[in-house]
């Protein structure tokens, strides 16, 4: 595996900074501020400091036509700079530059500093898309946690021993990635308004074709097609047309065959469609409602294997475990955090656990009803150190734990929401999830303790590449 630390230096500014961590023709990597949004109508962001270092074709042009008679020299240089700020000031999204290099294929939160990699082009774009896409990344962060409300250290050793011990094999639905491949399917149906046994309206119209031509035929006719019914024949029946169809039109639309395509396009097909989008609806209601019934008659008679099920894979695992089957000194202070995150449509900007998950009752949602979707959610948590600080706090120590996080799955605010509500700690000025303590958090430091340590992601044409971030001084 390739590692890269070096620092491309576009400006003597960076050099302690650290900026620019990877810089070639198709992708650059950069060691995100902490306190930066990556794009918007804001006065400084990711979006506008990569354009200050890649201006895109059209605003180097427009940098020119300003600087036209202006001479080379110190002077010409802070001409430059003004003026690209000012080019800069007013675009807020990479769609406002349309021959903008810089493509952003993964996020940080706005507080989050460490690694951030972004595409030069659309095909290298593709490439990381991909990568992330399946699953094929592995990210790792660290952070410092605190307790504000004693000096006992957080996450202590008799913490991680007490929590229960599970064979590796029970992660395999995740490490495969069956887990997040069967929620993703569940996802897209959802979107789409289908479920498990949907039929589209060309399916509709097919068995609505064979029951006009059952109606028409007659004799030994009609008993060949009823020998072909199938068992599938329980199903609910098909609802009747509200529209009257004359014998005349059963003849004209049975002689067009069985492609609903050429049915639509025929010359009555307007009143084709009137009759089968309603039907088609109305009777995916009574699918839906067939199905659920079933599958509860199944549960209420059969042993339900939970290996089968996506939601019960996830609750059969308790919120905190660690691995039995594995001594090295790592393994023995790293535990797991499994707990379903749920993002409100509303842009509410914190999340929520899956209740049953929570620490306390103060992070819990009174009425489930109003959940959100809850997404299936893992992070793999080692703790590095223990100890505390006095900094900046007037109540004198405050305990603290160094933390390695692995994220298995990618949600957003899961690293601060797992730490916060599941495991019962903050990460150290992180403002929407530390609580009561979030005052005398910020009196200690002044950003949310949390970098984005290292990536590795496989790229086409050059193999897995390994991208390091050096960590905050203040994180140790």
């Amino acid at each position: 595996m390739e590692t890269h630390t070096h620092t491309h230096l576009l400006n003597p500014c960076f050099v302690t900074w650290r900026l620019i961590l990877y810089d070639d023709d198709d992708i650059v990597v950069i060691n995100k501020p902490a306190d930066l949004r990556i794009d918007g109508p804001f006065s400084a962001s990711v979006h506008k400091l990569m354009l200050y270092l890649y201006p895109s074709p059209t605003l180097q042009s427009q940098l020119d036509e300003k600087l036209r008679d202006a001479d080379f020299g110190s002077v010409y240089n802070k001409r430059r700079h003004t003026a690209l700020l000012h080019l800069i000031a007013p675009l807020a999204t990479h769609a406002q530059m349309k021959d903008d290099p810089i493509r952003l294929v993964h996020q940080l939160d706005y507080a989050t500093s460490g690694v951030l990699l972004m595409a030069k082009s659309k095909k290298a774009a593709a490439s990381a898309n991909r990568a992330f896409a399946d699953r094929l990344t592995d990210k790792q962060y660290v952070a410092v946690v605190s307790n504000l409300s004693s000096e006992d250290v957080p996450i202590g050793p008799e913490f991680v021993v007490k929590l229960p011990s599970l064979p590796s094999s029970s992660l395999e639905p995740w490490r495969d990635g069956t887990l997040e491949n069967r929620y993703r399917k569940k996802r897209s149906r959802d979107a789409s308004g289908t479920f498990d046994g949907y039929m589209p309206i060309h399916t509709v119209f097919a068995k609505f074709r064979s029951k006009l031509l059952r109606c028409k035929n007659t004799g030994s006719e009609a008993a060949k097609q009823n020998k072909k019914r199938k068992a599938s024949d329980d199903l609910p029946s098909l609802p009747e047309s509200s529209i009257p169809i004359s014998p005349g039109e059963v003849d004209e639309l049975l002689e067009l065959g069985q492609s609903w395509k050429k049915v639509r396009s025929s010359s009555n097909g307007s009143k084709w469609i009137s009759i089968l989008e309603p039907m088609t609806k109305e009777y995916n209601r009574a699918l839906l409602s067939y199905y659920e019934k079933k599958r509860e008659q199944e549960r209420v008679g059969d042993v339900v294997e939970e290996s089968k099920s996506t939601r019960n894979q996830q609750l059969g695992l308790p919120p905190l475990f660690r691995l039995s089957d594995d001594g090295s000194q790592e393994e023995l202070d790293s535990f797991y955090i499994c707990a379903a995150i749920g993002d409100y449509e509303d842009n509410r900007f914190r999340v929520v656990v899956d209740p049953g998950t929570a620490a306390s009752s103060v992070h819990r949602v009174d009425d489930q009803s109003a959940l959100p979707e809850m997404r299936p959610s893992l992070t793999k948590c080692t703790v590095l150190w223990r100890g505390h600080t006095d900094r900046g706090s007037d109540d004198g120590r405050v305990a603290v734990s160094k933390v390695l996080l692995k994220p298995w799955t990618g949600r957003r605010h899961q690293l601060r929401v797992h730490l916060a509500h599941v495991v019962g700690f903050s990460i150290l000025g992180d403002k929407a999830y530390e609580g009561n303590g979030n005052q005398k958090g910020r009196a200690i430091t002044k950003r949310m303790c949390l970098h984005a340590k290292q990536l590795d992601i496989p790229l086409k044409g050059k193999g897995t590449m390994r991208f390091e971030a050096p960590e905050p001084l203040w994180f140790d």
